[in-house]
C-alpha cells in the first residue's frame, strides 16, 4: 500500500502531486501563489478575453480564492 493522498472531492483528481519537466513545472495552485501572480498577470492583455478582469492585487486574491473555491 502506498502512501496516502490527497483527493480533490468534486474531481477526484489528486491535489498535490506536481508535474515537472525540462521547461516548466506544473502545480495544484494555492493562495501562496498570489504574489507572484500578482507580479507577472497584471498586464491587461491577459485579461483581455477573460470573463472576470483582475487589476490589482486584490482582484488577484479574490480570483485565486475564487477558484479554489469551486
Amino acid at each position: 500500500m502506498g502512501p496516502e493522498v490527497s483527493v480533490d472531492a468534486a474531481s477526484g483528481l489528486p491535489l498535490d502531486r506536481v508535474l515537472e519537466g525540462e521547461r516548466a513545472r506544473l502545480e495544484p495552485l494555492t493562495e501562496d501563489h498570489v504574489p507572484a501572480l500578482v507580479e507577472v498577470g497584471m498586464h491587461p492583455d491577459i485579461w483581455r478575453w477573460m470573463p472576470k478582469r483582475v487589476h490589482d492585487a486584490a482582484g488577484m486574491q479574490a480570483y485565486v480564492e475564487e477558484a479554489l473555491a469551486e
